[in-house]
């Protein structure tokens, strides 16, 4: 009989061994696991910072030269609308316009596109607002380059490209990373 109760307080001991040890197994597989998730977390998050540094360090100049362009831009659509319709002006028209266009390609933007997320919120929105406004700007140029022998009106295109002009500036103005 004796034996029969060592033999059952040994597969008690050895159970609640077993359990207790499962159980400091568990919680270390969960330690591990939490650890793991962590330093996931940091490395993405790194990553996320560096994209954005770099994007940022890419874009400044970009943004800074088409704020620059702009801003001679409104008075050329002045000087633009005033001699419409002259032959004389009608190739300084075009070269001015085919300047301005030339200077709106944003290729560090575009190739960058996947990593605009990697910005803070609020730059996200402004240069996701950015890589919109600036090819309708500059589509509404070329478009206008095509048709200008048939433009009835050039104040109407003049005044739209003016307030998409400061759209724009004004957009390149709340980020922080550019110099203006």
């Amino acid at each position: 009989m004796r034996a029969k109760a060592v033999f059952h307080d040994f597969m008690t001991l050895s159970q609640t061994a077993a359990a207790w040890a499962s159980a400091i197994g568990t919680t270390f597989a969960a330690c591990v696991a939490l650890w793991l998730g962590l330093a996931e977390t940091r490395r993405r998050e790194e990553i996320r910072q560096a994209d954005a540094k770099v994007l940022r360090l890419m874009a400044a100049p970009e943004l800074h030269s088409i704020d620059v362009a702009l801003s001679f831009f409104p008075r050329a659509l002045n000087e633009i609308v005033q001699t419409a319709g002259m032959a004389d002006y009608k190739h300084l028209h075009i070269d001015a316009l085919h300047t301005i266009a030339a200077k709106l390609h944003t290729p560090v933007l575009d190739r960058g596109f996947d990593k605009i997320s990697s910005l803070e919120a609020d730059e996200t929105v402004v240069v996701s607002l950015l890589c919109g406004e600036i090819p309708r700007l500059r589509l509404a140029l070329e478009d206008w380059i095509a048709r200008y022998d048939t433009l009835d009106s050039f104040v109407t295109l003049a005044s739209n490209c003016k307030e998409r002009t400061s759209d724009i500036r004004e957009l390149i103005r709340q980020l922080p990373f550019v110099d203006y």
